[in-house]
């Protein structure tokens, strides 16, 4: 089988499980500042989010002059908890191994700080998998943005995005690509009733995209 195809992964809720780091970050921030803690529904809903949207709820949860030390209590646990409590979904590094092997390239993308992404991906050893990684530089960064962007840097095709949000499955379309929703992450189904394709867990992505890639021409 020739290798062809350009693979776009989202991050939280694609490869890696963000609640096994970041919730209990955001558990033990609010504990220490004498706030109500959240519950995990309410916490799965932002996952995904701009870091804006994420700082605005926090915003919401707390006194404005707790904002920056809420914030960077949450940041600086969830990256000491990565090595110790975060985990990839089950069977990411062999999938991850089979496609690397089969398709043309792979990029990963994601709304989170790079320091961030490049930490996961590091500490949970999904890094040499990826041609690029690309996060938000600017306010003016989207989803749609950086797909753009990563299709100027990566000359595969064709180009699938697998994601576990509608911010995924719109950012597919927008450029023109298909889409893949990962059931098994935090999108809600009807977030997801647009995509072109989805898997109900991650050992089911190999043959899917084996089968769209060499579909197409």
């Amino acid at each position: 089988m020739n290798r062809k195809g350009l693979l776009i992964f989202d991050l939280d809720g694609t490869l890696f499980q963000v609640e096994t780091a970041w919730f209990p970050a955001i558990q033990q921030s609010f504990d220490e500042l004498g706030l109500s803690k959240p519950s995990d529904n309410d916490l799965r809903a932002l996952i995904g989010k701009p870091v804006d949207e994420i700082i605005a709820w926090y915003r919401s949860r707390c006194q404005q002059e707790n904002i920056d030390k809420l914030a960077l209590s949450i940041y600086s646990l969830t990256l000491a908890f990565v090595p110790v409590k975060g985990k990839l979904y089950q069977d990411i590094p062999a999938v991850l191994t089979d496609l690397k092997a089969s398709v043309g390239q792979m990029a990963l993308y994601s709304n989170g700080l790079q320091e961030y992404v490049e930490h996961v991906a590091n500490t949970l050893e999904i890094m040499p998998f990826f041609d690029a990684v690309r996060c938000p530089v600017s306010s003016m960064d989207s989803k749609p943005s950086m797909i753009r962007e990563l299709l100027g840097m990566l000359p595969s095709r064709p180009a699938i995005v697998i994601g576990d949000r509608y911010d995924d499955i719109k950012a597919a379309h927008e450029n023109d690509l298909l889409a893949i929703a990962a059931k098994y992450g935090y999108g809600k189904p009807e977030e997801l009733e647009e995509s072109d394709a989805e898997i109900a867990s991650p050992s089911d992505l190999p043959n899917l995209v084996h089968s769209l890639l060499h579909g197409q021409s």
